[in-house]
């Protein structure tokens, strides 16, 4: 017996920078009303990780590093395997 799953229900946790774009109703406005919508939302809600990087790889990085300087951004980490190991680097 299967759990049943209502898929007409939209997460309210955006992954990427289209998705938040879209919950904040702003998707197809000029980047200069974007930024007010996006930072008001990132002051009240905690980004994950991906949000972060989608956000990061369409140019809001510098923005953000701007504007939010204490926003809670998780620091991301490049492992690298070589022959003599594997260690991790933050890509900051």
């Amino acid at each position: 017996m299967g759990t049943a799953v209502d898929h007409s229900v939209m997460s309210t946790e955006p992954r990427t920078l289209p998705e938040l774009l879209r919950l904040l109703g702003v998707n197809d406005e000029p980047v200069a009303k974007q930024w007010e919508p996006i930072t008001t939302w990132l002051a009240e809600n905690q980004a994950s990780p991906q949000l972060w990087m989608s956000l990061l790889a369409n140019g809001y990085g510098l923005l953000l590093e701007q504007m939010i300087p204490t926003f809670h951004r998780p620091i991301p980490h490049r492992r690298i395997t070589t022959a003599s190991g594997t260690k991790e680097t933050l890509l900051i």
